[in-house]
């Protein structure tokens, strides 16, 4: 029934608040003030719930997961708006507003913390799409806070309302805490059964799904855990530390997977025979010289421009990336070429 009743403009906040309270005591960000939350969890709630989310077909689950992820992001984008807004007017109904948007956000992160706790499968699972819209979403609020500056108003924001949930720390808490569910499930998996293996991501390819996959992702990752670690770490606990240092085992795992890409990518670089000299005049677009060799793979998805097609459309026959006709039918069964209905997807070389 709480799935049922979940979408961003009915219900969000109420729906977002007694799923958490009957998950009370499941997140890292609980941990930062554990003094101060009662735990009182419902191990039937959470196995049920993990039951449908797991259930990844199932017409709840995808309606369910399609609007928490855009209530998610809508919120996330109205709440960056607002804090850009405040700073020229803190009168008492814009820091209400404010304060509203501010804590939705963090308590729907701390649902995505709760489902990557008890079912880091539904992330993680290679025939859908949750994982790629969940990394994307991570690394863009990261880079608004550390790169966009958002962090700033955060903090003056909290220091305006003299709240210890509305802060910058417990805003970003929950984001560590899904990461090392991820990173826990990835290990969990490749240690338990090589099948699965091919199954479910590996920390690679999780990351590779963003633009954050370099040097400046690595340093989002290292000023996310210090700026959490920093309110955290003078009263921590072993259990604590030991959850952080499973982030930092993570970031350095991820280092070592950047340099050697970075290696890679330069050892095809030289290797890289010199292109003959064409005859035919160079294809200008816009003013700039475009390689005509970028045209030359019809194979390449025409929704992404990136992945080669590998999905076919019953019974139309149009072709997609196999990620890219996942996400557009999380929204629509309809060929977003012809318009037809899709009754299947067929895999193709």
């Amino acid at each position: 029934m709480l799935m049922k009743s979940f979408t961003k403009t009915i219900n969000l906040r109420h729906v977002t608040k007694n799923l958490l309270r009957l998950a009370k005591g499941q997140g890292f960000k609980e941990i930062i003030y554990e003094e101060k939350i009662e735990k009182t969890a419902s191990p039937y709630f959470l196995y049920k719930l993990r039951m449908q989310l797991l259930n990844l077909d199932c017409k709840i689950t995808k309606d369910f997961m399609n609007s928490f992820f855009n209530s998610l992001n809508d919120i996330t984008s109205e709440l960056f708006i607002t804090f850009k807004e405040l700073k020229n007017n803190y009168s008492a109904t814009n820091l209400r507003k404010t304060r509203s948007y501010f804590e939705t956000a963090i308590d729907l992160l701390r649902m995505c913390e709760l489902f990557s706790t008890w079912c880091p499968e539904m992330f993680l699972d290679l025939e859908h799409v949750h994982s790629t819209r969940l990394l994307n979403f991570l690394m863009f609020t990261l880079n608004s806070v550390f790169v966009g500056e958002i962090d700033k108003p955060i903090r003056d924001f909290a220091k305006r309302v003299f709240s210890w949930s509305d802060t910058l720390e417990q805003y970003l808490a929950p984001i560590i805490g899904i990461l090392v569910n991820l990173y826990l499930g990835i290990k969990q998996y490749q240690a338990e059964d090589s099948d699965k293996c091919h199954k479910y991501e590996t920390l690679s390819s999780l990351f590779s799904k963003t633009d954050a996959f370099n040097e400046q992702g690595l340093t989002l990752l290292q000023q996310l855990k210090e700026t959490v670690w920093s309110v955290l770490q003078p009263k921590s606990t072993e259990s604590e530390i030991t959850f952080i240092k499973r982030y930092e085992q993570m970031i350095k795992e991820l280092e070592v997977l950047i340099r050697r890409k970075e290696v890679q990518e330069a050892s095809v670089q030289k290797t890289k025979k010199p292109s003959k000299p064409s005859s035919e005049p160079p294809l200008v677009l816009g003013g700039q010289v475009i390689d005509a060799q970028e045209f030359e793979d019809e194979n390449l998805c025409q929704l992404c421009c990136f992945q080669q097609q590998d999905t076919e459309f019953v019974p139309c026959q149009h072709k997609t990336c196999r990620k890219c006709i996942m996400t557009h039918m999380l929204n629509s069964e309809k060929c977003p070429f012809c318009a037809g209905e899709i009754k299947s997807l067929k895999t193709v070389k």
